[in-house]
């Protein structure tokens, strides 16, 4: 058997019990509660360049309230809508430009709306222009995961505002949790929030996700790659106090291995991350939980490092763990 997962209770924490081969062993695996203190980042701007590829990518988080939360998602036609907390929820918004030799400039946009505690999400957008125009706007549920999906109809349709597209058509894609194993159901967007958020992982302790991708959900592993070496160049910005730091630094790798759960799809989709498809890994400066660094590969022009440019830091005045930051990264140049 390719996967078996027993999902258990252990005292007052989730435990999963994961048997896939090459990936987690038979070690059973907790589900980390995230600490949002830990995501000491409001945004983060990255770019990586190659011979064949010029890509920058920006993200940034914000808070919404419960309502802000119900008026910006779609009103699912199917399935019972995870509940919105009333606390509200954490916001990404991501914008990547794919400049590539081989077409013309690509703008991707994308909005995720999830939990802090867990990274549950509750709706997502996205829009793709300059080539495959689409919009897509997603309300995660229960059972599933429904899909409003708008297209242009042909080119001169493709130069109008996606609200004028016609090419239009609602999908459901269901699964069934419990039968999974999932306690909750994330999406890749998210991914960067967790891994700032989890803390530093153990070796042998690898942690395991539910992650829906466009159309498929995906197990999905982070794991301990031991310290790498990093080169980095990169400025925080805190409350328009800015700090270059430049140098080599070690730098924790966390290793993203994700494998399909099986669907009614009839093809496999391939997993990706802000445009990374295969051996994609996270490298985490241990000071500061910033990841300066991720690497993978982009299918139409192979490995690809993107480098982070600038991150503006969060601020509280009850607090004065901003500036310990600043100190000890600029204790890192000296």
């Amino acid at each position: 058997m390719m996967r078996m997962i027993l999902l258990a209770l252990v005292g007052s924490g989730m435990v999963w019990q994961a048997l896939v081969p090459g990936l987690i062993g038979a070690q059973p695996v907790i589900l980390p509660q995230l600490d949002a203190k830990e995501v000491r980042w409001t945004g983060l701007s990255y770019r990586a360049k190659n011979l064949w590829v010029d890509v920058t990518t920006d993200v940034h988080l914000t808070s919404s309230s419960e309502a802000e939360v119900q008026t910006a998602l779609i009103q699912n036609r199917q399935g019972s809508a995870i509940r919105i907390p009333a606390a509200g929820a954490y916001r990404l918004i991501n914008h990547t430009i794919i400049d590539s030799i081989f077409q013309s400039p690509v703008k991707i946009e994308n909005q995720t709306w999830f939990d802090s505690k867990d990274a549950t999400v509750f709706g997502r957008n996205r829009l793709r222009r300059g080539d495959d125009d689409f919009q897509k706007v997603y309300r995660f549920a229960q059972e599933g995961v429904f899909r409003h999906r708008r297209e242009p109809q042909d080119q001169q349709e493709a130069r109008q505002a996606p609200e004028k597209w016609t090419d239009v058509r609602d999908t459901f894609y269901s699964y069934d949790l419990a039968r999974l194993g999932c306690p909750n159901v994330s999406e890749r967007l998210t991914l960067i929030y967790i891994v700032s958020a989890i803390g530093r992982l153990e070796d042998d302790k690898p942690y395991l996700f539910c992650i829906f991708g466009k159309r498929q959900l995906f197990q999905v592993a982070l794991k301990s790659a031991g310290l790498h070496e990093v080169e980095t160049d990169y400025t925080i910005d805190q409350r328009g106090s800015k700090h270059h730091h430049q140098g080599d630094i070690s730098a924790q790798a966390i290793e993203l291995e994700a494998r399909p759960f099986k669907s009614d799809l009839e093809e496999t989709e391939n997993f990706s991350f802000l445009g990374l498809h295969k051996n994609i890994v996270f490298y985490m400066e241990p000071s500061s939980n910033l990841p300066v660094q991720i690497s993978g590969e982009i299918r139409t022009a192979g490995q690809a490092t993107l480098k982070l440019h600038t991150a503006p830091l969060k601020y509280t005045q009850a607090s004065s763990t901003g500036q310990r930051l600043l100190q000890r990264l600029l204790s890192l140049q000296t």
